[in-house]
């Protein structure tokens, strides 16, 4: 049975200890706080967020078009104008296209003759030699990345034309600029085979494609002309000059004007087989 303790009267009753005062836990000392940063602290860190964010937004602007500027290829998803697409996609076909759709083995110019490619030279860099000095010195507004080369000879073999395709490195605006100063400026004469030197020659750069297309026109049979010339309109072609005689303006006119429809339909073809439609799957 329980008993209760009895006090005896005027004694001192001992102070009572709190219920389970012997199992609480020590009282948790407080954490002492970090200091507090200074203004120019986070006037340095709130400048450097700024730098981070400014830096990330132009990567994020600039980044494909840089990347399609390395990479041709990548020109459409950089959301480029169709223009500058085009045109760079025309610098690329030196070295994606085949051979026989730049340089065909037979040519068909509108005067109703028939040319057969006889020899095709490699891809060559642009030197004073693979050029001529007059026509390399002509394309230093441009430059030059790279010369395709071929010859062509008519049915009778009595005609040689030799014709060179330059792609050039300048810009759409350059190339226009290059291109007009060209239509009033000397005609260089191109490089030609020391056998067969060329009577005549035409240059012509093109206002919206990197290239510039040549052709020098000369006897198969190698004989000296006294005196070579460009060939100019043909409205300005004197019918009794042997070398009209001959055909050789019209045949340097007309193969450059062929090579020309060759490139173009060369890079029409690229052009819907990278942007394909409905109609050219189908």
């Amino acid at each position: 049975m329980y008993k209760a303790e009895v006090v005896p009267h005027g004694a001192a009753v001992p102070a009572r200890r709190p219920f389970l005062a012997d199992r609480l836990p020590p009282p948790v000392q407080p954490v002492p706080l970090l200091p507090t940063a200074t203004t120019a602290t986070t006037g340095r860190v709130r400048a450097g967020l700024a730098v981070l964010s400014l830096a990330t937004g132009v990567g994020l602007l600039l980044g494909p078009t840089v990347g399609a500027a390395l990479d041709p290829g990548r020109v459409a998803a950089a959301g480029l104008p169709a223009a500058d697409e085009r045109f760079a996609l025309a610098r690329t076909l030196w070295r994606t296209a085949p051979a026989d759709s730049l340089l065909p083995p037979t040519l068909t110019p509108g005067d109703g003759s028939t040319w057969t490619r006889t020899a095709v030279a490699a891809d060559t860099a642009c030197t004073p030699a693979a050029l001529g000095r007059d026509l390399y010195a002509a394309l230093a507004p441009v430059g030059c990345a790279r010369l395709l080369r071929a010859t062509y000879t008519d049915l009778a073999r009595s005609r040689l034309v030799t014709v060179g395709i330059v792609t050039t490195k300048a810009d759409r605006t350059a190339t226009a600029r290059f291109a007009a100063a060209r239509r009033t400026a000397p005609t260089p004469a191109p490089a030609t085979d020391p056998a067969t030197p060329a009577a005549t020659w035409t240059v012509r750069a093109d206002p919206a494609r990197p290239w510039l297309v040549w052709t020098a026109a000369a006897f198969a049979d190698g004989r000296t002309v006294h005196h070579p010339a460009p060939a100019g309109p043909a409205s300005a072609d004197d019918p009794h000059a042997p070398l009209v005689e001959a055909g050789l303006p019209d045949a340097a006119r007309h193969l450059a004007a062929a090579i020309r429809a060759a490139l173009d339909h060369t890079l029409t073809t690229a052009w819907h087989q990278a942007h394909p439609t409905p109609e050219t799957t189908r």
